[in-house]
């Protein structure tokens, strides 16, 4: 958790023991979530930007995992931002 606060993410946990971030850019060794950049050992498994990441506090450990319904829900909701901009396109689903 202190690791976390060190590489910039203060107050993650403000609300509770869970909390999501967006993934801003991902390189071979890091992640970058709000301006801060992380280990990319991190988060294991596939990765790219733009997905939501869920972490949860235990005690004094954190677990990270990519979100899937997080990340479908913002893709979602920029279709659909998508559409209303440009006059009535709908998104394939």
């Amino acid at each position: 958790m202190a690791a976390l606060e060190r590489a910039g993410l203060r107050g993650l946990f403000a609300r509770g023991e869970v909390a999501f971030r967006r993934v801003d850019e991902v390189t071979p060794r890091s992640v970058t979530i709000a301006s801060a950049r992380l280990p990319r050992a991190l988060v294991t498994g596939a990765l790219s930007d733009g997905q939501w990441l869920r972490f949860e506090r235990k005690g004094e450990s954190v677990t990270v995992q990519v979100d899937l319904r997080a990340t479908l829900d913002g893709e979602a909701r920029f279709n659909e931002l998508l559409s209303r901009l440009s006059g009535g396109w709908l998104p394939v689903h």
